[in-house]
This record gives C-alpha cells, sequence and structure tokens, in this order.
C-alpha cells in the first residue's frame, strides 16, 4: 500500500472542485448525487466542508465529507473517498475533522443516514464509533432502500 501525503481544506473547498467531487461521487455510490445537490453544497455557507487533497498536487482531490449543523448536531449528509484511495486512513481523517470542528463549536453528536445495504459503509461508521440507533424504512426515494441512522455521542 503506497500512502500519499493528504491536507485536508475546508474553506478552499469551493466550485473549483465541482468536477473531482462528482467523479469521486460517480464512483463511490450506485445512486450518486445530481449535479445542482452537489452545487449547492459546495456553494453554501450553511454547508461544513472538508476534502483530502493531495499534498502536493493543487486540486487533486481524494475524498471529501459534506454536512449540516443541526441544534447541537451535526449532519453527516455525505462522505466519500475516492476507490483508488480507500482503506488509507481519508475517511477516517475526514470524520475526525469533522468531530474535532463540531467539539470546538459546542456540539454534542454526529448524525448520519446510511443505506442498509451499504455494509462497507455501516463497517467503517461502527468501527468509528457510532451506533446505530433506527431503521428507517424506505428512506431513499430513488429505490426505496432503508436507511439505518447512526449517532456518535461526544
Amino acid at each position: 500500500m503506497v500512502f500519499v501525503k493528504m491536507k485536508l481544506i475546508s474553506e478552499e473547498l469551493d466550485i473549483s472542485y465541482f468536477d473531482e467531487i462528482k467523479r469521486i461521487d460517480l464512483n463511490s455510490f450506485e445512486f450518486p448525487w445530481e449535479e445542482k445537490t452537489i452545487r449547492t453544497c459546495l456553494t453554501s455557507q450553511y454547508i461544513i466542508k472538508f476534502a483530502a487533497v493531495h499534498e502536493t498536487k493543487s486540486k487533486s482531490l481524494h475524498g471529501f465529507v459534506f454536512a449540516i449543523p443541526e441544534v447541537e448536531k451535526l449532519h453527516i449528509v455525505k462522505l466519500a473517498v475516492d476507490s483508488s484511495q480507500q482503506r488509507k486512513g481519508l475517511g477516517t481523517m475526514l470524520m475526525k475533522a469533522m468531530e474535532e470542528f463540531w467539539r470546538n463549536n459546542f456540539g454534542k453528536e454526529l448524525v448520519l443516514e446510511v443505506r442498509s445495504k451499504n455494509l462497507k459503509a455501516i463497517k467503517f461508521y461502527l468501527k468509528y464509533g457510532f451506533k446505530i440507533i433506527e431503521r428507517i424504512p424506505q428512506f431513499y426515494s430513488d429505490n426505496n432502500d432503508d436507511a439505518l441512522r447512526m449517532l456518535f455521542l461526544f
């Protein structure tokens, strides 16, 4: 396994990263987001966003996470890592960035939904420390998959 030096960015993650975000999303999910959803996340001042980028190659994005702040909780709405960079700690790095950001802003928990069939993601979140708190039938409108709501308490 070759580990590439990565750095986290937040404020710099803007619409100029659209093509890289879209590529990773398309390669990571059976049901990727619509382009307008990605654009909204990249341009909204209300979305908390972090990305893992190559330390020396400008605009070389390898993973990202988007979240919406709610009262005392941060709702993770998308976490994706380029398939060529998975199992190298980038997902954990991105989750730790969100956790640290939210802790420093008086948050108490992270919450997310994941497709009940996405066993790889469920395993990752459980290993990170999330707990399954609820099964939501037919949560996803694209194919009526159930979701698991997961919670991480500080």
